[in-house]
């Protein structure tokens, strides 16, 4: 538990554009099949529900729900008119000189505006379509 919870809380520190989202997929994804061996393997036991197996469980679920979101907008690949409009979905200002972490975004409720963001996602794979020919 104490190690989903350092990971999550460096991944929250870092900053967004130095964030690897397909790392962050995969190691939380990682942590998510950790935490549900652990729940099963002490509901086998026999003794019902291990409390913290299920509390971690139930803190990797909440997290990874998340994920998705964090990983869209993770990494160098955005331009600051994508951000721009990242930030108009969320009804906040963007400060092109300010960094902004994962719990920046978080307190932001990113993860609120999902449709907005992968609307600006869409835009910015049509970008890159463009920017490969």
């Amino acid at each position: 538990m104490a190690n989903f919870r350092q990971r999550r809380e460096e991944w929250e520190a870092t900053e967004i554009t130095a964030l690897d989202g397909q790392d962050l997929q995969e190691s939380g994804q990682a942590l998510s099949v950790a935490s549900f061996r652990l729940a099963k393997r002490g509901a086998a036991a026999g003794s019902g529900p291990d409390e913290v197996a299920e509390m971690l469980k139930g803190e990797v679920r909440e997290w990874m729900e998340k994920v998705p979101v964090i990983a869209a907008v993770a990494g160098t690949t955005l331009k600051e008119r994508h951000w721009r409009a990242i930030f108009q979905a969320m009804d906040k200002h963007y400060f092109k000189d300010r960094d902004y972490t994962v719990v920046t975004l978080l307190s932001s409720n990113i993860c609120d505006r999902c449709v907005d963001l992968f609307s600006v996602s869409k835009e910015i794979c049509a970008d890159a379509r463009l920017f490969r020919r």
